[in-house]
């Protein structure tokens, strides 16, 4: 059940920093927060825009990020999933989706690369914008993640 997703693949999943509940994304457009020792699923996100192809929890605790299949990265809140903030990346053509995305130890960056490529971004994130600066191609991508 945890697995077959309508039919669709998994393509990511992140364990809390507790170790006690994880995160899925795939083809069914959605992400999932799963309790481990229970193994059922408790909130989902979605149906979003696109296929969703990685993800990740902050070691803080307080954010999943996700990216899909045409470069849009959602910033959510990991006990809700409420999507917080998205960011579409410069990737958007359907042969060069984000691969994998990370936080920084520190739950201070995200970095990410991609299918066909990377280029490198710094955003600062806040729950209510997003702003970017693309310096440049065949780089890792990063995210600089700020409280307002």
């Amino acid at each position: 059940e945890m697995c077959i997703r309508d039919r669709q693949s998994t393509w990511g999943l992140a364990v809390s920093p507790e170790g006690n509940r994880y995160v899925t994304c795939g083809g069914d457009k959605t992400i999932r927060l799963w309790d481990l020792a229970g193994f059922k699923m408790l909130k989902h996100a979605g149906p979003l825009e696109n296929d969703l192809r990685a993800v990740d929890w902050a070691p803080n605790g307080q954010y999943v990020i996700a990216a899909d299949m045409k470069g849009l990265i959602y910033l959510l809140n990991s006990e809700t999933l409420e999507v917080l903030n998205t960011f579409q990346s410069s990737f958007t053509n359907k042969n060069q989706w984000i691969e994998d995305i990370k936080f920084s130890p520190d739950s201070s960056l995200a970095a990410f690369g991609a299918h066909g490529g990377a280029s490198p971004i710094e955003i600062p994130v806040s729950y209510t914008h997003l702003r970017a600066h693309e310096t440049g191609r065949n780089l890792v991508c990063r995210l600089l993640l700020e409280k307002k």
